[in-house]
């Protein structure tokens, strides 16, 4: 019997058949695919097959329905699911409860398209349960057991004990308790928490074996169904309804693999407040494929990136069985939204399928945000078995830690084998005991030729790692964070009066009920003999240490040799009932786990939670021996940076033996940070103060150094005081949060810098006897040095002196120094008149107003010449006059006057050709925009 597949139909429908379907951008929905499909059926064949198929395969899905409505998992955004639950009962949920932030209940069909309104409704999905396996009157595991040996040599019966049963249904069969109560093989006063219709009633028959075996307890019953928050609440239920112990034989496919969700958490509360759980471990022996995550770097288009299986193969061929089905559980280590109400996976797995080389299926929700699992099931339907192809890819996110599949069907995989652990969820739960099983005909009770009896082949095994806390933080994969499970091995296959088929193992027409369904309440069983010992005052771990320490130890299968103590398949062996009411009586032996505390950086973070287990259940206490940290509780404080010691202890009480201390060291180190320094360019001198710009990681402020070259740091500015190469560091010394920094340093450049002349443009003037102050500037800002080119002049500092009339050049030149390339020279010219007061002016006469006469008048005297020449000029009007003498080459000579000059006078200037050439020279006379000219003759 597998551990319980709840259904009252199987409804099999269409999940994603695609042929070459690209998903390059998922929808996001909160209904997910099975139910959004399952809303999209007839309502005429809602209760039947409904398959898209190739050759013999079929695609199916497993969903729990009842009479229209389907048994959902609903998760609110809220931490408590009350507003959902009354939110989803309005639009018609049933049998509706919810457990932290998971709701339960059957959903009416007609309406899932509704789920897409409900604002703080983060996700639904069908409450997902296995295909189940089956295998009056006294079980023949009484006997294995050596159950019937205690109860005659010490005479317990299991009274006072009260064992709740948590199963799919108990009374659903119509008719079946009453007989069973006639029969003698149930008590009359069982009491139903909860029952649904439409079940199995394995959960009567599971309260048949206990009342073989324990014929003295009383009995209570819950229905697990319709989902995790209904089991959650079923296993809180049972406690506050008195019993001290409590067995199922339910797993919901989607409780994490890798971190305890909500009916995990609810069996390790109960555990704590003093009863003693047993789970079946499952009938899935090591249908499982486990590895980290290996990234291909091989993107299957539209879909994401490939996992290696090995040697780079993307795909592993699995065959399906004739007439038989896969149906596969894949999960990967990421945070459950359900479980943590945080931020839910990071990373979007998909499942491809493929057939004949060709993509038949998917299985592809939006997982960012949610759970990260995906599930698919395919039939085959065929007489011959058939080989499909998996992929298990990427579709965005980080790489995670794990990944994992467990398969709840009956395919083989043909490549890249792991036979992983198959025990997970609550059955894996700190506080649960997990029970496999071993056939009655299998022990030495029953076969003599047996010293020790031998694990059914179909018993699930142990060895799967949490390590993600349930508030969602993720630690790093070690060996102690796997959980040693399967803890016990139980008897199976023992009549009852109505469950499963008769083997012809036994000599009676009874069916027989096989599998870990029915080896957990034969150990829970045995626990209230145990308990009646010693007057039901035995914790958890004393009874579970006594049900190790007397148990007989068995083979694992998977192993070479006899694996002595305990194995991932049989525990610590088959439970000897005699032997164990013998010792509870003794004081336990308890062991104490401290799981590993790694290394750290000091924000990462600063409080964390301390993990420590005693097969006693009994608080742990912890202790700081050395260095920067306080604890409270489990609570750990870091301070500072160092190495810190931490010692776990449990000091026992009355019926146990203390625990061995256990100490943790750990190294705190500072975060390390990282300096961003922003680049230096190469510079010219001069170009003023260099801002400085860096930045921390740790967001501390950044100090920078002068290693080399000519400056002065101040304030983050760099102030250059020289040439060539500049050596910058930037450190960050850390302080009890951060760890030093690495320097970094930057080298540039700084260059002569080019400097530029301004020099003050220098008019035309007068001659005057008065020096000129000559005005230039350079962009070095050093001395400017003055030099006359040409013209009558001197200069001396920045002062010109005037020697004379025409034109003058100077030039204005820097040469520059050690920090500063020389300068260009810049050169100023203008003209030096004759001053006004030096012309000789009369009346003017003969010269009239315009158009009447000559309107300018203009001469010289004596004209040819030799050395000097008295040159003339008036005018009927006032007006500017400009008088210059050009060489016969058509050059300038002289600039004999620049100025005004009055209506009606005459004016006499000189031109002193001493030293000239002979030749024609030109006087030319402008005035108020007209030019007139007159010939100079000079003789040598």
């Amino acid at each position: 019997m597998a551990r319980l597949f709840i259904c009252a139909n199987l409804l099999l429908f269409n999940l994603n058949i695609v042929q070459g379907q690209s998903l390059a951008n998922k929808e996001t929905h909160k209904a997910d695919q099975a139910l959004r499909a399952l809303s999209t059926i007839p309502a005429a064949v809602k209760s039947a097959t409904r398959a898209r198929s190739a050759s013999t395969l079929q695609v199916l899905q497993h969903v729990k329905t009842m009479d229209g409505y389907v048994a959902i998992d609903a998760y609110s955004n809220e931490a408590d699911g009350n507003v959902l639950l009354e939110q989803l009962q309005r639009l018609g949920l049933k049998n509706g409860t919810f457990h932290k932030r998971v709701v339960s209940g059957f959903f009416p069909i007609d309406r899932i398209e509704k789920l897409e309104g409900i604002n703080n409704l983060n996700h639904a999905s069908p409450a997902y349960t296995p295909q189940r396996k089956v295998g009056e009157v006294s079980s023949q595991g009484d006997v294995s057991l050596k159950a019937d040996l205690a109860a005659a040599k010490y005479g317990v019966t299991g009274l006072g004990s009260k064992i709740g049963v948590i199963s799919d249904s108990y009374g659903s069969i119509g008719g079946g308790v009453a007989a069973g109560v006639a029969s003698g093989d149930l008590p009359a006063d069982v009491q139903v928490l909860a029952d649904v219709p439409g079940g199995t009633d394995e959960g009567r028959a599971m309260a048949e074996i206990i009342h073989d075996v324990a014929p003295g307890a009383k009995i209570a019953f819950h229905t697990s169904s319709p989902g995790q928050a209904a089991f959650a609440n079923g296993i809180l239920g049972l406690a506050s309804a008195g019993c001290n112990i409590v067995v199922d034989d339910v797993i919901y496919l989607a409780e994490p693999m890798f971190q305890d969700g909500i009916i995990a958490q609810a069996v390790d509360e109960v555990a704590k407040r003093n009863v003693t759980y047993f789970s079946a471990a499952g009938n899935q022996a090591r249908k499982s494929y486990q590895a980290p995550f290996k990234n291909t770097g091989l993107v299957i288009p539209g879909w994401g990136v490939a996992h290696d299986f090995g040697g780079g193969d993307t795909r592993q061929s699995i065959s399906i069985p004739a007439r038989s089905s896969i149906q596969l559980m894949v999960q990967w280590s990421d945070d459950f939204f359900s479980t943590s109400g945080g931020e839910g996976a990071k990373t979007d797995m998909d499942v491809l399928v493929y057939f004949n080389n060709t993509l038949f299926a998917n299985s592809s929700q939006g997982n960012i945000g949610r759970d990260p699992w995906e599930t698919i099931a395919i039939s085959n339907t065929g007489a011959s078995a058939v080989t499909i192809e998996i992929a298990l890819v990427k579709f965005e996110g980080p790489d995670p830690q794990m990944i994992k599949w467990i398969d709840f069907g009956s395919a083989v995989p043909l490549e890249h084998i792991t036979n992983s652990s198959t025990i997970y969820g609550h059955a894996n739960a700190q506080g649960a005991i997990a029970v496999g099983a071993a056939a009655w005909f299998n022990t030495p009770q029953f076969n003599p030729s047996l010293s020790r009896p031998v694990i059914n082949g179909f018993s699930s095994g142990g060895g799967t790692p949490v390590f993600i806390s349930t508030t969602g933080q993720e630690a790093a994969f070690t060996n102690q964070r796997i959980r040693r499970k399967p803890e016990l091995v139980g008897p199976d296959g023992g009549n009852t009066t109505f469950f499963g088929a008769d083997t012809s193992l036994d000599p009676d027409t009874f069916p027989n009920f096989f599998g870990t369904s029915a080896a957990a309440p034969h150990v829970a069983a045995v626990a209230a003999l145990m308990q009646e010992k010693q007057k039901g005052k035995m914790s958890p771990g004393a009874v579970l240490d006594k049900l190790i320490s007397t148990a007989i130890d068995m083979d694992n299968p998977y192993s070479e040799g006899f694996s002595e103590g305990f194995d991932s398949s049989t525990g610590w062996g088959f439970v000897q009932a005699d032997k164990a009411v013998e010792a509870s009586s003794t004081k336990a032996n308890q062991t104490l786990t401290f799981f590993d505390i790694p290394d750290r950086s000091i924000l990462d973070p600063r409080v964390i939670r301390l993990e420590a287990y005693t097969t006693s259940n009994l608080p742990v206490e912890f202790m700081v021996l050395q260095g920067p940290a306080t604890v409270s509780g489990d609570l750990l404080t870091i301070t500072g940076r160092g190495v810190i010691r931490i010692k776990a202890m449990q000091w026992g009480n009355p019926e146990f033996n203390p625990a061995a201390e256990v100490i943790q060291e750990m190294v705190v180190k500072g975060v390390a940070q990282a300096i961003t320094f922003s680049p230096l360019a190469n510079i010219t001198y001069g170009a003023g103060p260099i801002p400085l710009v860096a930045t921390s990681s740790s967001g501390l402020p950044v100090q920078f150094r002068l290693v080399s070259g000519s400056g002065t740091i101040t304030d983050n500015m760099l102030t250059v005081t020289g040439t060539g190469t500049l050596t910058v560091m930037a450190t960050q010394q850390g302080n009890a949060v951060y760890e030093a920094a690495t320097p970094i340093t930057q080298s540039f450049t700084v260059s002569k810098a080019t400097q530029t002349i301004s020099f003050a443009d220098i008019p035309d003037m007068m001659l005057t006897s008065t020096p000129i102050a000559l005005e230039a500037t350079a962009t070095s800002g050093l001395p400017i040095h003055y030099t006359v080119l040409q013209g009558p002049a001197t200069v001396s500092g920045n002062m010109l002196t005037l020697k004379g009339t025409g034109k003058v050049r100077i030039k204005a030149a820097q040469y520059g120094n050690g920090l500063y390339m020389g300068a260009p020279e810049v050169v100023q010219e203008f003209e030096v008149y004759q001053p006004l007061a030096s012309l000789k002016t009369t009346t003017l006469a003969g010269v009239g107003p315009a158009g009447q006469g000559s309107f300018v008048q203009v001469g010289a005297y004596p004209n040819p010449f030799m050395d000097r020449t008295a040159i003339e000029f008036g005018a009927s009007e006032s007006g500017e006059l400009v008088v210059e003498v050009w060489s016969p080459a058509g050059t300038l000579v002289n600039s004999l006057y620049k100025g005004p000059v009055t209506a009606g006078r005459a004016y006499s200037f000189e031109f002193d050709a001493a030293g000239r050439t002979s030749g024609v020279y030109i006087c030319r006379f402008t005035f108020n925009g007209q030019t007139e000219y007159k010939r100079l003759v000079l003789v040598k």
